[in-house]
């Protein structure tokens, strides 16, 4: 088993390492019965004048504990990760390394020359939450476990059920019953009553009899209500791209398709406290606009190029659109199109 120390930097009581590459280190076989957390600490060997990567080996435990690390003449250790070897593990994954560099008596963070920055803090609280989310999942676990083997459990006494006394017996007397079943459904007189045919129909609109010819009937009529809508379509317009195979949601597209020379748009907006309406997102200039209010359903003509209708008249007076800056261009319009008063407005504006 190993693990990876990634490339990085290090300070050590004014002594740097930089590492330029990943640094496998190799971790002795797990026991078969006892756990042990093995540290990975960054060493100063003031014997031989190096800073190490190196892993100290725990001791095993049911319940283990981290070795502790050398700070006297001979080293100084920083510690960079704990990583719990399991009874039995046969590899590492990521949940066995508890990262210890933000543990500021472990390791901790160089920001001076001096001073260090206190993470201990940040670290505890992240390895707080991080033994409540992993006690959490246990305990999800084993609902789930129990609630598994319940459904077993409940399963299996159904089938002792049928398996207990006579054993070939209870099993003869199933299968015998499943035999009498399907004889029962598989008889002619069974199947020839569920036929289409067989079933009797009655409709004074039509002339079938039963079930298979009165299917028959309306996909013809269908298919004839087809054939004439292709045919009134394409009398309108030749160049609509449907004949009597298409489908009735081609039919339903092209009916869409056909020009009537002018476009036209319309819809349901609410007017200002003034009583404008703007709209944009057409794509044609509007020529004629009108509109009424929703209440009572009147329309009135606010907009019209050919005789340059270019106000609105409301209880005797008018008022002039140059007065609220409105205006009518490809795309969009913005006009008076009731009382000084916010409504919903229905509008239609044609090409």
């Amino acid at each position: 088993m190993t693990v990876i120390v990634k490339p990085g930097l290090g300070w050590i009581n004014g002594y740097f390492l930089y590492s330029d590459s990943d640094y496998i280190l190799e971790l002795d076989i797990a026991d078969g019965v006892l756990k042990r957390i093995d540290r990975v600490v960054m060493r100063l060997n003031h014997l031989t004048r190096e800073i190490e990567i190196a892993v100290k080996k725990g001791a095993f435990a049911s319940t283990p504990v981290a070795p502790s690390l050398q700070r006297d003449a001979n080293a100084y250790e920083l510690a960079l990760a704990d990583v719990l070897i399991n009874n039995g593990a046969i590899n590492i994954t990521q949940a066995n390394i508890t990262d210890l560099r933000l543990n500021t008596q472990l390791c901790g963070i160089v920001h001076g020359t001096v001073n260090q920055v206190d993470t201990t803090t940040i670290f505890n609280q992240y390895q707080a939450w991080f033994n409540q989310v992993t006690s959490n999942v246990e305990g999800e676990i084993r609902e789930w476990q129990a609630a598994s083997e319940q459904q077993f459990m409940d399963w299996f006494n159904s089938l002792q059920v049928i398996l207990d006394g006579d054993v070939a017996a209870n099993l003869a007397n199933k299968i015998l019953l499943l035999e009498q079943e399907f004889n029962a459904h598989k008889a002619t007189d069974a199947i020839n009553a569920h036929r289409a045919e067989n079933i009797s129909f009655s409709d004074p609109n039509m002339t079938a009899t039963d079930v298979k010819e009165a299917i028959k009937e309306v996909f013809t009529s269908g298919n004839n209500v087809k054939i004439a809508m292709v045919d009134a379509l394409l009398q309108v317009d030749p160049s609509l791209p449907i004949s009597y195979d298409s489908t009735w949601e081609e039919i339903e597209d092209a009916t869409g398709q056909i020009s009537t020379g002018k476009k036209q748009n319309s819809g349901i907006t609410s007017s200002n406290i003034n009583g404008i309406i703007e709209i944009t997102g057409l794509d044609f200039t509007p020529r004629t606009i009108v509109a009424g209010k929703i209440t009572n359903g009147v329309l009135s003509t606010i907009y019209n190029a050919d005789v340059s209708t270019t106000r609105y008249l409301s209880t005797g007076a008018s008022r002039n659109l140059s007065d609220f800056a409105c205006y009518v261009q490809f795309g969009a319009f913005k006009l008076i199109a009731n009382n000084t008063s916010a409504t919903d407005i229905y509008w239609e504006a044609i090409e």
